[in-house]
């Protein structure tokens, strides 16, 4: 009976403590404590537990309810999700760095920045953000003609100094990214930035045309190659004298779950097991490993994955089938979301700001520290470099 009374004394001291760190922090972010951790942990655990609990019992009756264990398990990411990214930045500290592209990009004058999926959203804000700076090129790479085109000629009248020019690039398809490369490489000196920006969500089963699944190949696979393919003047552009060569990767805090990790059997195939978030989660992870071996394996670069954060954009425009695409579209963008215009400042920090360390993975603006920790496994980041290297040598 002693020993009871006892324990229960304690449990209450620790949930007193642990409300009592709560309040401390009161929204305004400090260094993060090893209590910190574990009043995370302990908030976070039991309902994760919960929900796989729930999913593994639907499971075992997965023939007649598998819509149920679905929904389960992407209500369980989505927990997670909403845990670390409205919740636990009040115990964690992390500080957004302030960023005011019309002041605090400096001046491009005489650099080339080429820029993907720079016909919408968050590519195209870039491209007008940063023709305010006098670039000596902009380029404005996009699947679609006319779309492109427009984007072009937007930003042509927004900066009716800087040359901008349309690339026509489809990232699932290695034909049209060769196709892509030559183009650019015949028509340009120098490549000083170069943003991995396009990007897809959802969409059926399928495999691009060379065969791998339909996002991994696209988010991943197409930039990977449209990079080996510009390397050698990113690598000749870093050897002028001031130059500052980046490549900037939009991955997304979706690396953190889904499965949480690679599937390197899933790549080519249409990946029928895996859910449309799965894949998508699934390709961001990669974006960010690949930004991490870059920085490995290309120093003379600096290369970069960031989020934008909840962006207003056209991403979720198509389900794919996917109901949960749905209800974030529907649901959850209009309440958590942000314009473009301040969704942008992200990735337009990485491209321009001083401090930007090569390899990292930054949240808005300018955040380290959130990505999985399955992230920082350097052995997976070289498994990936490598298994996309033997399938590039053939193209």
């Amino acid at each position: 009976m002693r020993s009871k009374l006892h324990n229960r004394r304690a449990a209450k001291r620790g949930t007193n403590q642990d409300k009592d760190i709560l309040k401390q922090s009161n929204g305004k972010g400090r260094s993060i404590q090893p209590t910190d951790l574990r009043v995370l942990l302990q908030l976070l655990s039991p309902l994760v537990i919960a929900m796989r609990v729930c999913l593994y019992s639907v499971n075992l009756t997965f023939i007649l309810s598998p819509l149920l264990s679905n929904l389960i398990d992407n209500l369980s990411s989505f927990a997670i999700q909403f845990f670390f990214q409205y919740f636990a930045p009040f115990t964690m500290g992390n500080k957004s760095i302030s960023f005011d592209p019309a002041k605090d990009i400096p001046s491009l004058k005489g650099k080339v920045i080429l820029i993907t999926g720079g016909n919408l959203g968050l590519g195209k804000q870039s491209a007008l953000d940063l023709s305010k700076h006098t670039p000596s090129e902009l380029w404005i790479a996009a699947r679609g003609e006319e779309s492109g085109k427009a984007a072009v000629e937007e930003i042509r009248k927004v900066s009716p100094g800087v040359s901008v020019k349309f690339l026509r690039l489809d990232l699932a398809s290695f034909k049209s990214i060769k196709e892509a490369a030559r183009t650019f490489l015949s028509s340009v000196s120098r490549l000083d930035t170069l943003y991995l920006n396009a990007g897809m969500m959802g969409g059926p089963h399928v495999t691009t045309e060379d065969g791998y699944e339909k996002q991994f190949g696209t988010n991943h696979m197409g930039h990977a190659l449209l990079f080996k393919l510009l390397k050698p003047f990113l690598l000749q552009t870093a050897l002028i004298p001031g130059a500052d060569v980046r490549v900037i990767i939009l991955s997304s805090a979706g690396h953190r779950f889904g499965k949480g990790k690679l599937l390197f059997d899933s790549f080519k195939s249409t990946a029928k097991e895996l859910s449309p978030v799965d894949k998508y989660c699934q390709s961001k992870l990669a974006n960010l490993l690949y930004a991490r071996a870059l920085a490995k394996h290309v120093p003379e670069i600096t290369s970069v994955s960031i989020y934008p954060g909840d962006i207003k954009t056209g991403l979720f425009t198509s389900n794919g089938g996917s109901w949960f695409i749905t209800v974030i579209r529907n649901v959850l963008l209009p309440l958590t979301a942000v314009s473009v215009e301040d969704g942008v400042k992200n990735q337009l920090w990485a491209g321009t700001a001083k401090g930007v360390k090569s390899g990292e993975y930054y949240e808005p603006v300018g955040v380290t520290g959130k990505q999985s920790v399955y992230a920082y496994d350097d052995d997976v980041a070289e498994k990936l470099w490598e298994w996309t290297e033997k399938e590039l040598d053939c193209v």
